[in-house]
């Protein structure tokens, strides 16, 4: 024992001395096809394996992305989406062993070459899993879960049934081959999860003990999984049939369990059985796909942001257990800023500021906000970047070009961050407490701070929904969205980006240093609502400059519609095309239509509002 203690001893000091780099973290890493029918059956088992083991696990589902654009079913495209770029990242940072399933070959090469070890795995799970329970130094369990078909839900909805038991899965209609495996592994007992009624004759026959853990025709057979693990789980998330098998690894990383609907409409069912569940817990956020705006209203009661998110947008999860803090420039963004002089010099000669802020505070954007990183970095166009907490967290490569220089090819003080609604989801903010909802919105500052460093971290809070409560014909301000901006300037904020009174820029609220600014924008019918685009842009400059008045112009624009790859070669919306994405850069680059148009950064603009009203 003295031996082992003076062992850790000399350890922690060549530590301490830099001597010594300090282990890199385990990673099993599964690749299989999306379309491969035992993915999610390989994917729970490795899953609580690792979790036992103290070992990460994440996956990656290799699929035709079809054109990657918004709502696409598997997301992202590959290499759009910069999907590389995340598999050379976790190949870097851990020890990774890649588990592959049926001679799938994407990134083969990467993959070979980073892996500590490639595992092809056999035709029978039952030697996989012997396999994996071997490396990974854990008991091979005595029980297994048969799962049958499950209609419009995937295996992965009912892992708990798999992951709390300690199970391994298999398919139901294994061959008597497979059950013999199985058998002489040491399985006694096999849980169903089928329709009642469904055959298991052959289990019997290999002498296994079968138990009915879920009936798939039953009323609800996924609302029924939840309740009945509800002890076990942290949160809940609502993702539809295809997300929530690459949502697994999360998931049973973080005891999420899936309230998942097979088609849109069933969205408010799910959303009102979350809050049920998650009545006594403290859940913050929930991720899912998206089943309308208007039906997250009642969210904002507890409140709880909702994150947007598809399969591959983000691509892997892991990051977060080990996160990565990105490099800490000498002067941050805001340090970088042009002066009060500058600013009052613009203002004399009657310059107007613009800047265009991303609706992009959800892990479903992700890919899009680095195309808008990438134009920025070569026209040097300011904007504004919609930001959560789990962008930093599980996502660094779509938040560090934000830390490093221009001169070393980064968009340091080109693209401010801006926390977008709750940091942690979007939400409808005036349809809840505002001290509540203020306080999710500091939290979430408070954990970017921690990766980003406080210098770093969001000043400004671009408003996703606080038009709740708000007619569109109401000229005047609505008492919740006072409530509200009072609410987010005591949490420590200097600047709201709002979504109420678009039209003509002007500061709709101010408390000391603290300011509200509407956007040049107009009403859309899909979030954002309100929106900025070239020409309401141009409208509000020429107003302004025909008076010769100083001015600014701030407005929303919706990421993925405009970023992702597929949409800056054919517009989106068909025959009522949105402008692409070299629209909004050209307009600022060609300075406006009058010449006078400069670009900036969001809180660049607060600051120069608050110059020009001070200076009246």
């Amino acid at each position: 024992m003295k031996a082992q203690r003076l062992a850790f001893f000399l350890v922690g000091l060549a530590l301490a001395a830099g001597a010594v780099e300090p282990a890199k973290p385990r990673l099993v890493l599964l690749v299989a096809r999306a379309d491969e029918p035992r993915r999610d059956l390989v994917a729970m088992t490795l899953g609580w394996m690792c979790r036992e083991a103290g070992v990460e696990f994440d996956l990656y589902y290799a699929a035709d992305h079809k054109e990657g654009g918004l709502f696409s079913q598997h997301g992202s495209s590959v290499i759009g989406g910069h999907h590389a770029e995340r598999i050379g990242r976790a190949l870097a940072q851990f020890r990774t062993t890649v588990v592959r399933l049926d001679g799938v070959t994407v990134f083969d090469s990467l993959l070979r070459a980073g892996a500590e070890k490639v595992i092809e795995a056999p035709a029978s799970l039952t030697v996989l899993y012997q396999r994996m329970a071997q490396e990974l130094g854990v008991k091979l369990p005595a029980e297994a879960v048969a799962f049958g078909k499950g209609g419009d839900y995937p295996a992965a909805v009912f892992f708990p049934e798999c992951v709390y038991r300690k199970a391994l899965a298999v398919a139901l209609e294994s061959n008597a081959e497979g059950i013999g495996r199985l058998a002489q592994a040491g399985v006694k007992t096999v849980w169903v999860v089928a329709r009642a009624g469904a055959d298991t004759s052959a289990w019997r026959a290999a002498g296994l003990e079968v138990k009915a853990a879920l009936d798939l025709a039953g009323p609800d057979p996924v609302f029924e999984v939840a309740q009945r693990w509800r002890a076990q789980a942290a949160a809940f998330d609502t993702p539809e049939p295809i997300l929530a098998s690459y949502l697994l690894p999360l998931c049973i990383r973080e005891n999420r369990l899936m309230l998942a609907y097979a088609k849109r409409n069933e969205g408010p069912k799910r959303r009102d059985q979350l809050l049920q569940l998650t009545a006594d817990k403290p859940q913050t956020h929930a991720f899912g796909r998206w089943y309308g705006d208007p039906e997250l209203i009642p969210l904002a009661a507890r409140p709880l942001g909702y994150n947007v998110t598809e399969p591959n947008r983000c691509i892997l999860t892991v990051f977060a257990q080990h996160p990565a803090k990105p490099p800490q420039p000498e002067r941050s963004c805001f340090e970088l800023e042009p002066s009060d002089d500058q600013l009052r010099t613009w203002a004399k000669e009657g310059k107007i500021l613009a800047t265009w802020v991303l609706h992009s505070g959800e892990l479903s954007h992700d890919d899009a906000v680095m195309a808008f990183y990438d134009w920025s970095a070569m026209t040097k166009m300011k904007i504004g970047s919609g930001v959560h907490w789990q962008r930093y967290a599980y996502d660094p490569d779509a938040v560090e070009p934000m830390h490093v220089p221009v001169n070393e090819g980064g968009v340091l003080g080109l693209v401010e961050p801006v926390l977008h609604s709750t940091g942690a989801g979007i939400i409808w903010e005036t349809a809840g407490d505002p001290a509540r909802i203020a306080a999710l919105m500091k939290a979430s500052r408070a954990r970017i701070a921690e990766l980003a460093g406080d210098r770093n971290a969001p000043r400004g809070v671009y408003c996703f929904g606080d038009n709740h409560g708000q007619p569109r014909d109401k000229a005047d301000i609505g008492e919740t969205q006072l409530a509200l901006w009072k609410a987010i300037k005591a949490a420590g904020f200097e600047y709201v980006i709002t979504s109420i009174l678009p039209g003509d820029s002007r500061i709709l609220y101010r408390d000391g240093d603290f300011v509200v600014l509407n956007q040049a924008g107009r009403w859309c019918q899909g979030s954002p609502f309100v929106r900025g685009f070239p020409e309401t842009f141009a409208a509000t400059e020429k107003k302004l400059a025909e008076a010769g008045k100083p001015g600014w112009l701030v407005g929303a624009l919706d990421s993925p519609i405009h970023g992702s790859p597929i949409y800056m070669g054919r517009p989106y919306g068909g025959k009522n095309p949105q402008p692409q994405i070299h629209d909004y850069y050209n307009y600022v680059q060609h300075r406006g239509k009058t010449g006078k148009v400069i670009t900036a950064t969001p809180h660049t603009i607060a600051r120069y509002a608050r110059i020009i009203a001070d200076t009246k």
